[in-house]
């Protein structure tokens, strides 16, 4: 059984539609990295998970359940960190893990202490006079400390200073490898994403443009440089997602291996075309080609 599944998923705000039938399947056990451009749907698909946002149309299901029809059943097991939500201002944290106690029996008050020492958090201090970055630290305890079976993080790293960041990471890769924690996560740190996901999940515009284990994501795609060749000719290949011309010649990221793309490019050499060198390329300069707008 799927952990998260999304079926044909829809959403707008008013003429704007922020997901465009999106379908999503993620197994017990897995981490998957949801990536995309601003405004590409990315919390908008993470908060259907604990029944914060309806779709439109669609099926939404956690564990099986819909999470508006079952929301507490859900909750119970899911660990969610939000992209920005401010929380009241004048609650102190330790008045959050509190709360926390109260909602989730499985919450693990040592491992709250552990972290709020690790991460330096005056937990009796006033929200209000944390800086964001530490609103954001018990924010993060607040959805890890119940041990949840899925974890729903929402940029999880911003205002971390890098210290802080490396103590999150290790934290979730933890959780993740001790108590088989399903993981979700969206972030713009790609190194994130290359550290704690196997799988990412590219959203455009509102659709999943690639779903794809990461190894393979990068083992499948390269930048080939050819010289003395038509760059409209070569961006109408099939595996061509971007070129760039440039003074020695035309820079072409394929969502291929090498192989494929110097096949495919093959019937365009001679005659002065070449291929002048070919190398890999990273996941974000892969994501920033792949959805160019080109």
């Amino acid at each position: 059984m799927s952990v998260i599944s999304f079926s044909d998923v829809r959403r707008g705000f008013g003429k704007t539609m922020a997901l465009s039938g999106v379908s999503l399947e993620i197994a017990q056990g897995e981490s998957v990295g949801l990536i995309g451009r601003n405004g590409a749907g990315k919390t908008t698909l993470l908060r259907m998970i604990p029944a914060l946002l309806r779709p439109d149309s669609g099926d939404v299901r956690v564990f099986g359940l819909q999470p508006f029809e079952q929301p507490e059943e859900v909750k119970r097991h899911v660990g969610y960190l939000a992209g920005g939500d401010p929380y009241p201002q004048w609650l102190r944290s330790a008045d959050l893990f509190a709360l926390c106690e109260e909602l989730y029996p499985s919450w693990d008050k040592a491992l709250a202490a552990h972290l709020s020492q690790s991460f330096k958090l005056d937990v009796n201090a006033a929200l209000g006079t944390l800086s964001t970055g530490q609103q954001r630290q018990a924010g993060f305890l607040c959805a890890v400390c119940h041990r949840p079976k899925l974890l729903v993080l929402d940029e999880p790293a911003a205002n971390l200073d890098p210290a802080v960041r490396r103590e999150f990471l290790e934290v979730v890769l933890d959780l993740v490898a001790t108590m088989n924690t399903t993981l979700i996560l969206s972030s713009h740190q790609f190194a994130d994403i290359e550290r704690l996901a196997s799988r990412v999940v590219i959203l455009h515009e509102g659709r999943v443009l690639a779903d794809r284990p990461i190894e393979d994501l990068q083992e499948r795609s390269c930048q080939v440089l050819v010289a003395g060749a038509d760059p409209k000719t070569i961006r109408a290949l099939p595996s061509c997602l971007r070129v760039r011309p440039r003074e020695d010649g035309v820079l072409a990221t394929f969502g291929a291996d090498a192989a494929t793309a110097h096949a495919e490019l093959s019937p365009l050499l001679g005659a002065g075309a070449r291929i002048a060198d070919t190398r890999t390329i990273g996941l974000e300069d892969l994501f920033i080609d792949w959805t160019s707008g080109e």
